[in-house]
């Protein structure tokens, strides 16, 4: 049996459609990957990456599945014929979605400008496209 290992935050249900009654599509069928990656569990760990087992019918389905190509394509899922630590298996991997909680590097800002003379922290402020100069404020009164 295959093992798909996620760094999605978010679970993902793999859908087939086809048409029902009265023109609304019915999912034919589904799989569900696991998600979890970068979410602290009630014990306050933030795996890296899950895994989950899917049986090899579903797994023949999930390739010809272009969400699951997709995600497969950007580094997000892998899979795997045996069973292995999520953690080491996510190392390998692109381990932060956009949906992911975020961090403290998140946060910290570079520096705004060019180095000027190639020693690491000296930065020459350059203008940006908002950095005009104001404009004078109107000796008017108003009412």
């Amino acid at each position: 049996m295959p093992y798909v290992f996620s760094t999605l935050t978010a679970s993902n249900t793999y859908t087939l459609t086809a048409p029902g009654g009265a023109d609304l599509p019915v999912v034919a069928r589904s799989v569900t990957i696991a998600g979890g990656s970068n979410i602290p569990d009630k014990r306050l760990i933030t795996p890296i990456g899950v895994m989950t087992e899917v049986t090899d019918e579903d797994y023949a389905w999930l390739q010809d599945n272009e969400v699951f190509k997709l995600h497969l394509k950007n580094g997000f899922l892998t899979v795997r014929e045996r069973s292995a630590d999520p953690e080491q298996v996510a190392s390998d991997m692109i381990t932060r979605d956009q949906s992911a909680p975020l961090v403290d590097a998140d946060f910290e800002a570079a520096p705004v400008g060019v180095n000027t003379d190639g020693i690491e922290g000296t930065f020459k402020p350059t203008a940006a496209a908002d950095d005009d100069a104001p404009a004078p404020k109107s000796r008017r009164r108003r009412a």
